[in-house]
């Protein structure tokens, strides 16, 4: 495997190193006391084994496989495949990537996530292409680079680890949510959210206030007045223009909102921000 790419940040050492492998059926790696750091193995094609005490894991294509440091390692092409492509990286995790890396344990410090979402593999593949070729380019900030497109990757697969509080959201919540978000500059009905993603209008109110905490309305009201806070911040625009592009059908409606929401109308917000 290549050399790590090493930069310090905030008296941190960062370490990383990436590649992908396309191995035929006689591929297989040993290492009795693993490495100091976490090896993450993407299966993209054939089947992959990892061994352990008492057995072997046997991956498909589009499974996860995340190995805890100092954990032997014993992996390779599994036994009557005929190839194993795989995208793998080593790294050290900044302390604030611990929860990302809470996988269901399969084995002593071996864990597993299957991705069967179209989307997250998309995802994580694009976001681990994006991170080999960082790992290896020329940009002479490459390793944050790098360490950026891994942490996409990681946040992609938290919305498949079961673990994770986000996975356990219904589909179709995530999609109504997407649905939401993406058309937050218009005005948008329940009917049409609930026609989105296939459910009828009583049972996405049942199951968003179940599992968001808010109806489909409060969702999209507190989404754009958190917008709009941050336009107020960061933008000169007038307030008239910044509730139009929010949807909101006119102004006086918005600023009425805004202050039962922050307990200041928008242009107190502004002034306070300076």
């Amino acid at each position: 495997m290549s050399n790590p790419t090493r930069e310090t940040q905030h008296s941190l050492i960062l370490e990383l190193s990436a590649g992908r492998f396309h191995e035929d059926a006689t591929y297989a790696t040993w290492r009795t006391n693993g490495t100091p750091d976490w090896l993450l193995v993407y299966s993209l094609a054939g089947h992959g084994r990892f061994g352990f005490e008492g057995g072997e894991i046997v991956t498909d294509e589009h499974d996860v496989v995340l190995i805890r440091p100092r954990v032997p390692h014993d992996y390779g092409t599994a036994h009557g495949a005929e190839r194993w492509d795989l995208l793998w990286t080593h790294f050290h995790p900044p302390a604030e990537w611990r929860d990302l890396l809470d996988w269901p344990e399969v084995a002593p410090g071996i864990m597993r996530l299957q991705v069967e979402s179209v989307t997250v593999q998309s995802n994580v593949i694009g976001a681990l292409d994006k991170m080999h070729r960082h790992s290896h380019g020329p940009l002479r900030r490459r390793l944050r680079f790098a360490v950026n497109s891994l942490e996409q990757a990681l946040l992609w697969l938290d919305t498949v680890n079961p673990r994770a509080a986000s996975a356990k959201m219904d589909p179709r919540i995530h999609s109504a949510i997407d649905y939401m978000l993406r058309n937050i500059g218009r005005k948008v009905t329940v009917t049409e959210v609930a026609e989105s993603c296939d459910l009828s209008v009583s049972r996405l109110a049942h199951l968003f206030q179940e599992q968001v905490g808010q109806s489909p309305q409060q969702f999209l009201e507190t989404e754009r007045l958190d917008r709009a806070r941050q336009l107020l911040r960061v933008s000169d625009q007038a307030i008239q223009i910044i509730s139009a592009g929010l949807g909101f059908d006119n102004a006086f409606y918005f600023s009425r909102r805004f202050k039962h929401r922050f307990s200041m109308s928008p242009r107190e917000y502004r002034q306070k921000q300076g």
